[in-house]
C-alpha cells in the first residue's frame, strides 16, 4: 500500500501527527467550553 520512506521522513511525519493531535485536542477542549456555555445560556 505505502511506498517505503526513509526513517527521517517517517520521523518527520510522526512529529507532524503529534502536533496535529495536540491542535485537535486544544480545539476539542475550547469547542467543548463554547458548547457548554451555549447550553447553559440556552437553558437559563
Amino acid at each position: 500500500m505505502y511506498p517505503k520512506r526513509s526513517p527521517y521522513l517517517s520521523l518527520l511525519s510522526l512529529l507532524h501527527a503529534e502536533k496535529f493531535f495536540l491542535v485537535c485536542q486544544n480545539l476539542e477542549q475550547s469547542g467543548m467550553l463554547l458548547f457548554r456555555k451555549n447550553i447553559s445560556l440556552t437553558f437559563q
